[in-house]
């Protein structure tokens, strides 16, 4: 049975999520959801920048790393 990686981001600056996006370190968009969590599993090991944004548009990131 393979394990399932979840990823569920809290970004307390933020009151009201809006969006989420997840690039790889190359930069190119590989998840663009309205969804608060997402499922990591089937991505490769390595370095991905998180990016949360609320309904105001304000943003913030954070480095993930998968290994």
């Amino acid at each position: 049975m393979a394990a399932v990686l979840l990823l569920s981001l809290k970004f307390y600056k933020f009151n009201d999520f809006e969006r989420l996006e997840v690039y790889n370190i190359i930069g190119q968009l590989i998840i663009d959801t309205y969804e608060e969590s997402v499922d990591f599993s089937d991505y490769e090991n390595g370095v991905y920048i998180i990016k949360v944004y609320d309904s105001n548009g304000n943003s913030d990131s954070t480095k993930l790393i998968k290994n």
